[in-house]
């Protein structure tokens, strides 16, 4: 039985989908209240299981996140199953990305605040923001070719995808309209590359309605048919092609890793393939292949280093040579000479040893001179103090020695103890 109104969602089946925050905020204003009342006087009771405490409020929303997107992952999964038992509607998973969110990492997928564009609330009859504007990826209105907006015209604020007193065109915060464009929104803002992905994310939404089950798209079996399409040989040159790392490319090659949306999205760009094709289950090919090169993930090609390891060799033994009190740390050593511990140490094993024996022996050597010094300068204090008939304390002895805080380690206190315990010093 349904608590509220099956109000209908907007643009199921097309590239134009609700999303499900915007149905929760038109939904609260179809029923005169906010999203803030709905959750906490409604949807958090019929999560707890506390049906007769609906219409009261509880303070803490547990799992349904207001302040979060719940247009994908876990937490949209909670706001489905409390929606569709109030309003009765089936068909309210289209306004998520659940079906296909789990072919990408969660980072850089959905947006942590909400992005519009302001011309498409503008022109729509009733207005409601798109499912695709809560992906990261898609930057730019591919309707009315502007940069979507992402801060209040009026207060300069970002919003959050679902606030307590959220509507589809006011801004939470100040109350300003969300359909008066700011500079940002221009359209000399949008790239053919930010359009390009604008489309394809509206091309998997659209063919996403018409799945009963998730996708079993394969990011590894995929981007190796890309490369074999395209004459790519191994993992190094995929990197060169689309100007990223090669242990990157090799972790995807090998199913290891999955590429995250975005960089699915600038890879397929790359190769002037479509990666909606492919997740929907197209697999079209494209009558001609646009070779395409990012400049801004472009590495420096490493260069292999060549050091003379005899002449290192021979200034290792200089400093082993020297003195007692002037040898230097293996890691100091290593510092001066530019290379790394471990690789002068798989290199002269031998030396190092030697000498990291010997700044051993210095330290000790070195250590130990500041104990001796310490003790005899505690202990001719303690004498000065009492044969003036001052009373010896640790206090007075650190003030006398003008070394405030002296007693504050173990070897002082040490020290101290063995002075009094001094026939000169028994009163």
């Amino acid at each position: 039985m349904s608590m509220l109104l099956a109000l209908p969602p907007f643009g199921i089946g097309t590239a134009e989908c609700e999303s499900l925050s915007s149905y929760v905020q038109r939904l609260a204003a179809e029923h005169g209240t906010l999203p803030g009342q709905l959750v906490f006087r409604l949807l958090t009771w019929l999560d707890l299981g506390r049906h007769e405490m609906v219409g009261q409020w509880q303070r803490r929303p547990r799992r349904v996140q207001i302040g979060k997107s719940n247009n994908s992952f876990q937490t949209a999964d909670v706001w489905l199953r409390l929606l569709q038992r109030v309003t009765s509607r089936c068909d309210l998973l289209s306004l998520t990305t659940r079906q296909w969110d789990h072919l990408f990492p969660t980072r850089g997928f959905q947006r942590g605040y909400c992005a519009w564009c302001p011309d498409c609330l503008t022109d729509d009859k009733v207005p409601f923001h798109r499912l695709s504007w809560s992906i990261q990826a898609v930057r730019d209105c591919a309707t009315h070719r502007i940069r979507l907006q992402t801060k209040c015209a009026r207060c300069q604020r970002k919003l959050p995808m679902l606030h307590e007193r959220s509507a589809v065109t006011m801004c939470p915060w100040c109350g300003g309209d969300l359909r008066i464009r700011t500079d940002r929104g221009m359209p000399g803002d949008v790239s053919d590359f930010g359009i390009w992905a604008a489309n394809e994310v509206g091309r998997i939404i659209q063919g996403a309605a018409d799945w009963h089950l998730s996708s079993e798209w394969s990011a590894a079996r995929s981007m190796r048919a890309l490369c074999a399409r395209n004459n790519i040989a191994d993992a190094a040159a995929f990197a060169r092609f689309i100007g990223t790392s090669k242990g990157t490319t090799w972790y995807w090659l090998n199913g290891k890793a999955r590429p995250s949306l975005p960089m699915a999205l600038r890879t397929y760009y790359q190769f002037g393939a479509s990666l909606a094709d492919e997740i929907t289950g197209g697999h079209k090919e494209q009558p001609e292949a646009i070779e395409r090169q990012m400049e801004i993930h472009l590495r420096p090609s490493k260069t292999r280093r060549k050091r003379d390891w005899s002449r290192i060799k021979r200034q290792l033994r200089t400093e082993l040579s020297r003195s007692c009190g002037k040898t230097r740390a293996v890691t100091e050593i290593a510092s001066a000479h530019g290379v790394a511990v471990r690789t002068l140490r798989e290199h002269f094993p031998k030396l190092c040893r030697q000498l990291a024996k010997k700044h051993r022996a210095a330290t000790l050597k070195e250590v130990n001179h500041r104990r001796l010094t310490e003790e005899n300068e505690i202990a001719n204090a303690v004498r000065s103090l009492a044969s003036e008939g001052v009373e010896i304390s640790q206090r007075t002895l650190a003030a006398h020695l003008g070394k405030q805080g002296l007693f504050c380690r173990p070897e002082a206190r040490r020290a101290f103890q063995n002075a009094c315990r001094q026939p000169i010093c028994q009163r």
